[in-house]
């Protein structure tokens, strides 16, 4: 019985460190999106927002060659708002990039064998 506080208690202490790790994500999304151009802030976003999507979900994930070439996609498109300045770039990567973040997230989790998403 004992051990099972133990394990509880632990569970607590992760999600409490999951809820300020979110609570800073989001600090991190309102400097970075709503304070200037978007240029090496989507990088330092992107980077941060997969830090606590690994932390969350312990890299047990599904079909991880399709997530990590997605995710690579996704870091070059980031990395397009550093070093191109043009409209037609920023216009189609504000779009593309959320959509197969997306379509990665729900790919890669696989909620089917215990793992759930709350």
């Amino acid at each position: 019985m004992y051990g099972g506080e133990i394990m509880s208690l632990k569970a607590k202490q992760n999600e409490k460190l999951f809820i300020l790790l979110c609570f800073a994500l989001g600090i991190l999304v309102e400097l970075s999106f709503f304070h200037g151009m978007i240029g090496v802030s989507y990088l330092i976003f992107i980077t941060a927002f997969y830090s606590v999507l690994f932390y969350r979900f312990r890299f047990s994930f599904e079909h991880r060659r399709i997530g990590l070439l997605l995710m690579v996609g996704i870091w070059i498109m980031t990395a397009n708002y550093l070093f191109y300045d043009s409209t037609v770039f920023r216009f189609f990567n504000s779009i593309l990039i959320p959509i197969i973040v997306f379509f990665q997230i729900v790919r890669i989790i696989n909620s089917g064998s215990g793992s759930s998403l709350v």
